[in-house]
């Protein structure tokens, strides 16, 4: 309904485009991640969605915003799909596998040698979007919750890189331990 008002009034009237190009850019890491995943096809089709919607939404704001929105508007994109690029590129090259056999596997094993780091660091830059945009507004039911989540992520990552720095070492691919302990002296249950 903001489209046709701001068609009908061929103004802004004031709405801002934030929220949009957030949704925009969260569509976008979703869309990635639903092309490198296997089976991804629903989360191909809703995300594919959400960014024709937000685009013909953003494209609206540009055309009927005053000049200096429409700049600032530009730039802000031009940001987004710079961040956007350099987290596909960092993604697409640092890690590859099947997310949810990856899942799947951490859970049976109970191991970091299997957590799917892709999808944490997809959750990752998600939260940080939405916790920078939750922290623009000034509402805290957006940003606490994504902080918190970025947190957690941020911990999932530290736990697994000395997995990776060992497996690296070693040379070979990260694999569970056998029954009894592991190469760390931990209990594997």
């Amino acid at each position: 309904l903001t489209f046709i008002k701001i068609y009908g009034e061929k103004s802004t009237v004031g709405y801002s485009v934030m929220p949009y190009t957030v949704a925009l850019m969260s569509s976008g890491i979703w869309l990635y991640y639903g092309a490198i995943e296997k089976d991804g096809h629903l989360l191909i089709g809703v995300n594919a969605f959400g960014c024709v919607v937000e685009r013909v939404y953003i494209i609206m704001y540009i055309v009927y915003s005053p000049p200096h929105r429409q700049i600032r508007t530009i730039r802000l994109l031009s940001i987004l799909l710079c961040i956007l690029c350099t987290v596909i590129l960092f993604t697409f090259f640092m890690w590859k596998g099947n997310t949810r056999e990856e899942i799947v596997r951490a859970i049976r094993s109970r191991s970091v040698a299997f957590m799917p780091i892709t999808l944490t660091c997809v959750l990752n830059v998600n939260t940080i979007i939405w916790g920078v945009y939750g922290f623009l507004r000034g509402d805290a039911a957006i940003w606490v919750p994504n902080t918190i989540g970025l947190v957690l992520g941020v911990v999932q990552v530290i736990v697994y890189l000395p997995q990776l720095e060992m497996a690296a070492v070693d040379g070979e691919p990260l694999e569970v331990a056998a029954a009894g302990e592991s190469d760390l002296g931990l209990e594997v249950v």
